[in-house]
């Protein structure tokens, strides 16, 4: 009787981890089943103006546009569902890229920024055809993991230039506010510098994207 109390609960205790292992599995394949849904459901494509996308919205009605942060994670997801997807997502960034290597974070492909929420973009104009404003730079880590090497691709190199040029000067400004006694007339000229060139910056924007809104 002994005996048989100790097998029940060695087989009990046998049976309970498997059990448990075949439901944490269960629930991996749900989340899992879930998550390519919701990709497959937020996949947008298209054309606007002669210049095609294809991109996951990161909630359809709320916020139908294309984020730059968002789309590195989403090729990242896609990779392993679809390769293709992955870069087409990636690609659809650059397509937009302005010629000194400038992306925005985000990009009204399909739907114009329309009403209040023009006043929480940083937008230049109402025809403009993406943010002024960046987010943190992952797309050259994101191509890395989704599709290559982004040492090959010239568009990725762009903005890895734009990003040095503009830090670049903003780390020269920080140092000389920070340095005593500092050169005020270079530190005025090192300003003055910056704010041409976000005038620079919006008058190129204005002209040579394209107008992906109207």
């Amino acid at each position: 009787m002994r005996r048989d109390r100790g097998v029940r609960k060695i087989l009990a205790g046998r049976v309970g981890p498997r059990c448990s292992l075949r439901h944490r599995m269960d629930d991996a394949q749900r989340v899992l089943a879930e998550a390519e849904r919701v990709l497959r459901q937020n996949w947008r494509e298209g054309a606007a103006e002669g210049v095609p996308y294809a991109y996951t919205e990161p909630s359809p009605g709320r916020y139908p546009w294309q984020w730059y942060w968002d789309s590195c994670f989403h090729a990242i997801a896609w990779r392993r569902l679809d390769s293709a997807r992955a870069e087409r997502e990636l690609r659809s960034l650059l397509a937009v890229q302005r010629p000194d290597g400038f992306i925005g974070h985000t990009i009204f492909w399909s739907e114009p920024l329309r009403g209040m929420r023009r006043l929480t973009y940083n937008v230049t104009s109402p025809r403009t055809g993406m943010t002024a404003s960046i987010q943190p730079p992952l797309l050259a880590w994101a191509w890395r993991i989704a599709v290559g090497d982004p040492a090959e691709e010239p568009g990725i190199q762009r903005q890895v230039q734009w990003l040095a040029e503009h830090r670049d000067l903003d780390d020269v400004i920080d140092r000389l506010s920070h340095q005593a006694p500092y050169d005020q007339l270079a530190l005025q000229r090192l300003k003055k510098r910056k704010l041409l060139l976000k005038d620079l910056i919006a008058k190129v924007e204005s002209q040579l994207l394209p107008d992906i809104i109207a």
